[in-house]
């Protein structure tokens, strides 16, 4: 991981296990920063939340070379406005937020802002996007292709040549079978076990997986 300074933006649940990583891996912190006015000038574990992501101080921070920036948001929908938002004046993309504990095999390839946390397992020539939040003990499978903006909660398990959209949320210790396609926009249920393809934007639950009608 490189070691180059790191804003973090979110104050949530995901910026704390970034900032946890970060430690661990010894790359310095900057800050937080967030829209929430209420928690600017405070800390978080230590760190101040210095500001809002649109902030000149932030702005120029990301301009130049010396600092690094990750989004650890977890409502989907607001990841994507911070990429949009803190990209182009970076005019570079987010690092990697990897764990030391996770297991990534060699000719795995990943994307950019990927949050990656303690003992999850990503096989070899399994594929992952961008912006994509990898919870504890998740593991995907060989040749599996995930896509961009997924989160995937604690202790999901993803079988081999699988293929997940994008915008995809997966429920904590939910499984999909091997070979299976889900779509994008798709929500499955904690604890689900998915045996086949789920359709766009259809949400799932059960064993085995069934669609819930809205």
């Amino acid at each position: 991981m490189e070691k180059t300074p790191v804003v973090i933006a979110g104050t949530g649940a995901e910026a704390k296990i970034a900032l946890e990583i970060f430690s661990l891996c010894d790359v310095f912190v900057y800050g937080f920063v967030t829209d929430d006015e209420e928690k600017i000038r405070k800390d978080l574990n230590d760190v101040s939340i210095f500001g809002r992501p649109d902030d000149a101080e932030v702005i120029s921070l990301l301009k130049g070379n010396e600092t690094g920036f990750f989004i650890a948001e977890g409502d989907i929908r607001r990841r994507k406005e911070l990429a949009i938002l803190m990209v182009k004046p970076a005019g570079r993309p987010p690092i990697n937020a990897i764990h030391p504990a996770s297991s990534i095999a060699k000719y795995a390839k990943i994307g950019i802002g990927n949050l990656i946390n303690a003992y999850c397992c990503l096989d070899p020539d399994s594929t992952t996007g961008d912006y994509n939040v990898f919870h504890s003990h998740v593991s995907v499978g060989t040749d599996t292709k995930v896509g961009h903006y997924n989160t995937m909660e604690r202790g999901v398990r993803i079988g081999g040549n699988v293929k997940i959209g994008n915008e995809v949320f997966i429920g904590t210790g939910a499984v999909i079978y091997p070979g299976v396609k889900i779509g994008d926009g798709v929500v499955i249920g904690a604890g689900s076990v998915v045996l086949k393809e789920v359709k766009k934007g259809n949400t799932v639950f059960g064993n085995p997986a069934s669609e819930i009608q809205k």
